[in-house]
């Protein structure tokens, strides 16, 4: 709504017309400008970062008091609080397409969790993902790729989510909304040291 001072013809008014016009003012002046829908910007960089903090952040609350201490030295390195540290070091390793470590330093030790089995089951708008482990070892996490093309090669900018590993029980995730159509699915599983499983063979999901 556009509020004015005065009369109707006010020289002063503030607010938004419907969906086309903004009346605003600066100290030195009126104005008025066309209206612009705000942006949700979701180019394949920023959702790439965005499934991966959302699980770091998520998982940091059931990280040991042993895991979490080991982030103390590099934090006084980076006058940031344990959390932060462990979140941007991750954050850094995700954007070399590394996956992200428990502990500081990531040690890479231990087993690479493999194999990996994906199974979809469609819905209508939607496909729920299910992963799970044919080793004894237990992933920290998958992370789930989609593509509309069949053939495709997993990377970040066809990963869609980062889902902490309910192993030994099956783990799953729902992916929608999702429009009518085709869609190919490949997963990794990661371990808490930062090794990265193999890449499950691809599977094909048709939504209505």
């Amino acid at each position: 709504m556009v509020k004015t001072k005065g009369p109707a013809h006010s020289l002063e008014a503030s607010g938004r017309l419907a969906d086309v016009l903004i009346f605003s003012k600066s100290p030195n002046r009126n104005y008025v400008k066309k209206y612009a829908k705000p942006s949700n910007p979701k180019s394949v960089a920023q959702i790439a970062v965005r499934i991966m903090t959302g699980f770091l952040a998520r998982d940091w609350r059931i990280l040991s008091p042993a895991e979490k201490i080991t982030w103390t030295s590099l934090a006084s390195k980076t006058k940031l609080a344990n959390y932060r540290a462990y979140v941007s070091a991750n954050a850094r390793r995700w954007n070399h397409f590394l996956t992200p470590s428990k502990e500081d330093p990531a040690s890479g030790a231990g087993l690479r969790p493999q194999p990996n089995y994906l199974l979809l089951n469609p819905l209508i708008s939607g496909v729920v993902v299910r992963c799970t482990i044919g080793s004894t070892h237990v992933p920290w996490g998958h992370i789930i790729y989609r593509s509309m093309f069949s053939g495709f090669t997993p990377s970040k900018a066809t990963a869609v989510a980062v889902v902490h590993s309910e192993e030994p029980m099956p783990t799953y995730w729902t992916d929608t909304p999702l429009e009518p159509g085709t869609y190919y699915y490949r997963q990794q599983a990661f371990s808490p040291t930062g090794l990265i499983g193999n890449i499950s063979a691809e599977k094909v999901a048709v939504v209505a």
